[in-house]
């Protein structure tokens, strides 16, 4: 009972790998897998092969009526599990292990769409690059991240995979490496971005670096690579230093540097080539905004929607 699935979980795993999954898909599918088996296992299940459409069911019901943090899941967080779940047993039918797949009567109904991202405004963004102080090691780093991530909408797992070796501070040039494969992509910053990675390498890095063969660009106090949630973190640390209340975090400077691109006059295909969105109609979420903004203003000073111009009658 112990080792109830491990088997195939490790298989899956290598699977994954191999495969190009995204990082975070390879982080949470596996404990959701395993938080499944725990689950069979209370039902006295003993094998993977016993599981039937039935249970699976029964194990959607139990995740509705599931808490954490005193919190239900949400419906986002729930689909993920039973999407984990999926995978794991179309995985197993194609490999064979099984004979047939469990999870396959199961529709995930995606949650209803949520409200866009609210971007920084120019002034909160202003005040958020000038929060690091550049004096220190720590601060300098902070600044030169903060920078990028404004300058060409980097997102937060793509940051922390640079290397030294990938920024070209002549021409001004990043190299994305893709973690899922499939190439790597170079994409422009400005000046101001430039200058900083370019300070950063030359006074910051060299002291927080410990080992010579360390090629990651972005370092911790104890010289590693930044970790997953680092990005968010330092943007939060300096959101509440420059006194913005509302929340943030990596990619809300990802969506920001869009935002201002757009409305700043940037054509929405440049915009979509330099946060290398796949489809033209993740970018349109830019004009979404935009629209939005206009009829909140329309709605506040056009006379007609205060309802202050009346039309005199012709006799």
């Amino acid at each position: 009972m112990k080792n109830l699935g491990e088997k195939e979980l490790a298989s899956f795993k290598i699977y994954m790998f191999t495969k190009g999954y995204a990082e975070r898909s390879i982080k949470t599918y596996i404990p959701y897998i395993r938080q499944f088996i725990c689950y069979i296992e209370s039902k006295s299940i003993e094998k993977l092969s016993e599981v039937t459409p039935e249970t699976v069911t029964q194990y959607q019901i139990y995740l509705s009526s599931m808490k954490y943090r005193e919190r239900y899941l949400t419906i986002s967080t729930r689909n993920h599990k039973m999407v984990g779940l999926m995978t794991f047993f179309r995985f197993l039918v194609r490999e064979k292990h099984y004979l047939y797949d469990p999870t396959s009567h199961i529709i995930v109904k995606n949650p209803p769409k949520k409200r866009v991202r609210e971007a920084l405004s120019e002034r909160e963004m202003i005040r958020l690059l000038n929060a690091p102080n550049p004096e220190t090691p720590l601060g300098l780093r902070d600044k030169a991240l903060l920078e990028l991530y404004y300058s060409c909408g980097i997102r937060n797992t793509e940051s922390r995979l640079l290397a030294v070796k990938d920024v070209d501070l002549e021409y001004r040039l990043v190299r994305i490496r893709h973690p899922k494969g499939g190439g790597d992509e170079t994409v422009p910053i400005g000046r101001v971005a430039a200058l900083y990675i370019e300070e950063y390498i030359k006074y910051a890095r060299s002291k927080l670096v410990k080992n010579d063969l360390e090629e990651t660009l972005f370092l911790t106090k104890s010289g590693r690579p930044l970790g997953d949630d680092m990005p968010s973190h330092i943007v939060h640390k300096y959101a509440k230093i420059a006194k913005i209340k509302r929340k943030n975090d990596a990619h809300t400077l990802r969506h920001t540097c869009g935002t201002h691109l757009y409305d700043n006059g940037a054509d929405v295909r440049c915009i979509q080539e330099l946060l290398r969105h796949k489809s033209l109609d993740t970018t349109q979420i830019y004009i979404d905004v935009k629209a939005t903004k206009l009829r909140k203003v329309l709605e506040k000073t056009h006379p007609r929607e205060k309802g202050i111009i009346h039309a005199p009658v012709i006799e």
